[in-house]
C-alpha cells in the first residue's frame, strides 16, 4: 500500500468514529456530544485531512505562502485546512462579530506546542458580514503592510469560509488588487450527508485583472 493509500484508510477510520460520537454511541472526552465530537474532529481527524490536503495541492499554487486572508464563519476547521496547506507567513482572519469561537479555535491550533512548521503571525479583522467597505478596507489595509516590506509577496484569499456576502467582496478585491483566490472544494458524501472528510482540496480560482 502506498504511503496516500493508508492516508485515506485512516481518515476514512476516523471520519467512522465520528459519527459514532457524534450520533451519541460513542463517548470522547467529556461534555456535550457536539462538543466531543468537535474535539475528536479538532485533535484526531483534522490533522490527517489537513496532511492529505497539503500533500495534493497544486504546483501552481505557492507554498509557503507570504500571506493568507481567510474568510472565517461558524466553522474553523476550512481555515485551519487552507493555512496547513499554503503555510502563510501573515495570516488575516476576515470575521465578524459572531465568530469569536471559531478565531480562537484557529489561534488555538497554531499555539500548539507540537506545530510542525513555522506558525504564521495572526491578525484579525471583524467587520459586519455584509458591509463590502469595512471588508475592503481591512484587506487593503493588511495587503498595504504585506507589501510594504516585500512588493513582490505572494498573497491569497481564501473564500471558502464567512457569508455569501462576505465571498462577493473577496471576488471584487482580487480583481481590484491583483490578488489569488483560492477555496477548499469537497466531495460531497450523500450517504454521510456531508462534504466527505480527506476529499478537501484547495483549489486555484481564476480571476479576471484588471484593466
Amino acid at each position: 500500500m502506498t504511503p496516500m493509500y493508508e492516508l485515506h484508510e485512516q481518515i476514512r477510520a476516523l471520519a467512522a468514529e465520528w459519527l459514532e460520537i457524534a450520533g451519541g454511541r460513542r463517548t470522547f472526552g467529556n461534555g456535550t456530544t457536539a462538543e466531543q465530537a468537535t474535539r475528536f474532529q479538532l485533535e484526531r481527524l483534522l490533522p490527517l485531512t489537513s496532511r492529505l490536503c497539503r500533500q495534493s495541492l497544486s504546483p501552481d499554487i505557492r507554498s509557503p505562502a507570504d500571506g493568507l486572508a481567510s474568510l472565517v464563519g461558524m466553522s474553523p476547521q476550512t481555515t485551519i485546512i487552507m493555512a496547513e496547506a499554503l503555510r502563510p507567513r501573515s495570516l488575516l482572519l476576515v470575521t465578524s462579530e459572531n465568530a469569536g469561537e471559531s478565531v480562537q479555535v484557529i489561534r488555538d491550533w497554531f499555539d500548539r506546542a507540537d506545530f510542525g512548521w513555522r506558525a504564521p503571525s495572526i491578525a484579525v479583522e471583524k467587520v459586519p458580514p455584509t458591509d463590502s467597505s469595512a471588508i475592503a478596507q481591512g484587506v487593503r489595509t493588511w495587503i498595504a503592510g504585506q507589501r510594504a516590506t516585500n512588493a513582490a509577496a505572494t498573497l491569497y484569499f481564501d473564500a471558502t469560509g464567512g457569508k455569501k456576502s462576505m465571498s462577493v467582496v473577496a471576488g471584487m478585491l482580487a480583481v481590484q488588487l491583483n490578488l489569488e483566490v483560492v477555496y477548499l472544494d469537497t466531495e460531497f458524501d450523500a450517504s454521510l450527508r456531508m462534504p466527505r472528510p480527506g476529499s478537501e482540496v484547495v483549489v486555484r480560482v481564476p480571476v479576471p485583472r484588471a484593466e
